[in-house]
């Protein structure tokens, strides 16, 4: 579940240049258009928790109050679900590899 960019107490450890550097603020100042309200962001969630029509999805992928569809794995959208995120062969590895590293 992706809730989107909402601006929180978490970015005041930032540098205000760093912020300005990642695009969180347009030209006059004002909040980049991509962040959410927090009431937004918590949209989904509430929505994942409860959506009839979810009731028998498993392992989806939601942003927007919506399942994500597949995007480009070029990094330009910062939408979406990119293909390797429905790798199951490599979610296999990955389980397996962080159940041998907490072992160790």
């Amino acid at each position: 579940l992706n809730p989107g960019a909402i601006m929180t107490n978490l970015q005041n450890v930032l540098p205000i240049e760093e912020q300005q550097a990642m695009g969180y603020f347009k030209e006059d100042g004002t909040l980049a258009d991509f962040f959410k309200s927090v009431e937004q962001g918590a949209s989904t969630s509430v929505y994942a928790a409860l959506a009839s029509e979810l009731d028998h999805s498993d392992g989806e992928y939601l942003e927007d109050c919506a399942i994500t569809r597949i995007v480009n794995d070029n990094k330009t959208e910062f939408i979406g679900r990119a293909p390797h995120a429905a790798d199951m062969k490599a979610a296999e590895q990955l389980w397996a590899l962080s159940e041998k590293m907490v072992a160790e």
